[in-house]
């Protein structure tokens, strides 16, 4: 072989490997959609953003198309060998390295790829095919990271397609036997087979969720779905309906009456001609409505977990992740059937979160049980050396322990795990003070690399979420700004070489899931914020994400802690708060209102004072603020009178309708479900009343008195019948009742002038 063909060779089975991925992409995706909507209808949710994994998945889990995971053989063609083929061959080209492939290869794969497709999508599809091979790679599709985007989300290893890469941690995991019979034992127990696993931070709740999901995984033959939310469940849900309505259509049934009139069992008939006469008595029949049941073994729901980390926020509740769950239930679960009777909820759930009324709300409607990693399960220092074990060598663990402080540390799972992630491994004060530690390893890769450190700065400013490939333009500017705040010599840096050099440290602090980088655990998110606000506040104030706003800094007195490891709030020094104000401002104006009206520092005086003269210095931003019904809403639920009276005189002076109406689903979100239908609140408009009875439903007293004041109706009544008083004493807000029965003079009967606020509260029918 001479040169010019051993340099050929690479470059032509580098674009074999290009052509046949473009084929699964262009041609596969839309050929399997179409099988897809075939078996289930193409309604809500739609099918039309699902990548060809996931309709993959959803047919396997949700039909009986999939009858064996055994490559088929050439001569069956039938839709089953055509899906299994086409989900062997993305496969093979995901977990290709090399990103090449041989023409013998090419030829065999193309032959079997575009038969599948025009099996499942029709033979005009074959035309498209030839066309995608005729067709030279653009420029986009040479870069293979670009490329194959859409179909790295779902590349699994072997035998690990209905769960992510987290397996491999669980291999790291010291199991507690008697914790994971416990929370299996639990499912059964519970109403709903619901489980929350919840702790302190640290303590290894998310690595025995995913165990016990494994086990049940394994032993129970459960398959499992991992999520972030529970839209995903619902959606799988809403298919699971449609297709069980889908094989059983309704009918009219004829059911024989079993009992007589005075409740006795009527006497089986064994006699021809008396089962004929009975056959023909239509007074003994009843006709009802009832699902056709004849292909019920085509049904059978296959059992589902669904894996959920920290359900309903990690450092704060959010709201819409709440009212999400209440509305899976109300839709779902409150009428449980055999769809729902296959699904098994396991999620973990920090111990600060545990203790806020939204937690106790769901645990009110799913009766779900609790295993709490703080009670339950307390190590002894031989159960720490086993967990020690699972990340370190037995004579580092046995030095570690020689250590009195590392014996009673906290968050010690964590530690384990983060621990192992360390360049220099022997490093033992690591247990005493991990982010000096870490902080000295962030100094080395700067020195070593400044590529790599920006990357891991950029990680930190997007929440430990960086996607691939690194082409935006933003992104260039943002690198500009970090080079310079940061003092880097490099002030024009390549992005390409930023997401080449992050590569150093995937693996010890970072996963690369293909589509994107991730960190390896949300603790390691925390050690780099803390590490990264002190070198570059200005680009996290301005680039930060809406959570980093909102639940991540505070300015310093704004509240009553500084930065722990369980709070993940970190002050923002003086010098930096006109830049903070400016953003939030900013904010304002894109109508991101929750990012100024509803932080961890929203109730503090102080904040509130600096925020109303950063706003009162702009008309434009009064007009904003006046013409949505969000900052209404927020400015009454964290009791901000002096906003919403600045409001309220906006929209006065604009002329705006007192009637609060709803311009998006997203801000209607922003209340909670159980209130929504407590108000008989509308997506659309609502009198003016509303502001006045939810400040009572959230106790906000020196909003009511603001309200009050402008004359709101004390009296007024909504359509549920309760009135401003009723909504207060139903929340236990003493003080806003004391305040409504000091100026209401008609709201209650004279015979009950005597009563207590208690029996008040008691005797209201609400």
């Amino acid at each position: 072989m001479n040169e010019s063909e051993s340099i050929s060779k690479p470059i032509e089975e580098n674009t074999n490997y290009g052509r046949i991925n473009r084929l699964l992409q262009r041609a596969a995706t839309p050929a399997v959609r179409h099988e897809f909507n075939k078996q289930f209808h193409p309604s809500a949710p739609s099918s039309s953003d699902f990548d060809l994994t996931l309709m993959m998945c959803l047919l396997r889990t949700l039909t009986s198309i999939y009858e064996s995971d055994v490559f088929p053989l050439e001569t069956d063609t039938s839709e089953a060998a055509c899906l299994m083929r086409l989900k062997h061959y993305r496969y093979l080209i995901g977990h290709n390295k090399e990103l090449t492939l041989s023409n013998k290869d090419f030829t065999k794969y193309w032959a079997h790829i575009t038969d599948a497709i025009c099996k499942l999508g029709g033979e005009n599809y074959r035309k498209t095919c030839m066309q995608l091979r005729c067709t030279s790679l653009d420029e986009s599709e040479k870069d293979i990271h670009l490329e194959i985007k859409k179909i790295a989300k779902g590349i699994r290893e072997d035998n690990k397609e209905e769960y992510p890469y987290w397996i491999e941690d669980t291999e790291r995991y010291f199991p507690i036997s008697a914790a994971i019979k416990q929370i299996i034992e639990e499912f059964d127990k519970c109403k709903h087979h619901f489980v929350v696993v919840s702790g302190k931070p640290g303590t290894g709740k998310t690595a025995l969720a995913r165990y016990v999901a494994l086990n049940l995984h394994k032993n129970n033959d459960v398959s499992i779905v991992p999520a972030n939310n529970p839209d995903i469940i619902n959606n799988l849900l809403a298919l699971r309906t449609q297709n069980n309505v889908t094989i059983h259509p309704v009918k009219i049934k004829n059911m024989p009456v079993q009992n007589d009139r005075h409740g006795k069992k009527k006497q089986k008939l064994t006699n021809a001609p008396d089962i004929e006469k009975i056959q023909n008595n239509q007074a003994n029949k009843v006709r009802v409505l009832a699902l056709d049941d004849s292909h019920s073994s085509q049904t059978t729901q296959i059992k589902t977990i669904f894996a959920i980390d920290d359900f309903l926020g990690r450092n704060t509740i959010n709201k819409r992740v709440t009212n999400a769950w209440k509305q899976l239930f109300y839709e779902h679960f409150d009428c449980p059937n055999n769809t729902t009777d296959s699904i098994y909820i396991l999620v973990t759930c920090r111990e600060e979160i545990r203790q806020t009324s939204q937690f106790r709300s769901l645990k009110s409607i799913y009766q779900f049980l609790e295993y709490n990693l703080s009670w339950e399960s307390v190590e002894t220092i031989a159960q720490k050396l086993d967990i020690a074990s699972c990340h370190m060598n037995p004579s580092t663990s046995e030095q570690l322990f020689t250590e009195i402080e590392v014996q009673k540390v906290d968050r010690f799972h964590t530690l384990c795990l983060l621990y192992s992630q360390l360049h220099h491994i022997e490093n033992v004060n690591f247990f005493k003070d991990p982010y000096s530690v870490f902080n000295q390893e962030f100094e080395e890769i700067r020195t070593l690399s400044e590529p790599c450190y920006i990357g891991l700065a950029l990680l930190t400013i997007f929440d430990g979420k960086l996607g691939k490939p690194l082409y935006d333009q933003n992104i260039g500017k943002l690198v500009r700004e970090l080079c310079v705040e940061c003092g880097l010599l490099q002030n024009d840096m390549k992005l390409s070489k930023i997401q080449k050099d992050i590569n150093m440290v995937v693996g010890r602090y970072i996963i690369d899931e293909g589509t994107s980088y991730y960190v390896v655990h949300p603790e390691l998110y925390d050690i780099l914020l803390n590490y990264f606000i002190k070198k570059i506040p200005k680009s996290l104030i301005n680039f930060g994400s809406n959570d980093f706003l909102q639940t991540r800094v505070a300015l310093q007195g704004s509240i009553h802690y500084c930065y722990n490891s369980f709070t993940g709030v970190h002050p923002i020094g003086k010098q930096h708060e006109e830049l903070v104000f400016n953003r939030l401002i900013e904010d304002i104006i894109k109508n991101k209102f929750e990012n100024a009206l509803c932080n961890i520092q929203v109730t503090n005086t102080a904040y509130q004072e600096e925020l109303i003269r950063h706003v009162q210095k702009s008309d434009e931003v009064l007009q904003i603020l006046a013409s949505s019904c969000l900052p209404l809403i927020l400015s009454v639920e964290n009791d901000f009178s002096q906003i919403l009276d600045l409001i309220l005189k906006e929209r006065e002076k604009l002329n705006l309708s007192q009637e609060v109406e709803f311009e998006r689903q997203d801000n209607y979100d922003v209340i909670d479900y159980d209130d929504r239908k407590l108000l008989n609140l509308q997506s659309s408009i609502n009198d003016k009343e509303i502001i006045l009875m939810l400040a009572c439903l959230y106790g906000s007293v020196r909003v009511v008195k603001l309200l009050l004041s402008l004359d709101y109706d004390i009296n007024y009544q909504n359509s549920m019948q309760k009135s401003p008083i009723h909504l207060a004493c139903l929340r236990g807000n003493d003080e806003v009742v004391k305040l409504l029965l000091g100026l209401q003079s008609t709201g209650i009967k004279d015979d009950d002038d005597n009563q207590t606020l208690d029996g008040l509260e008691c005797d209201i029918d609400i």
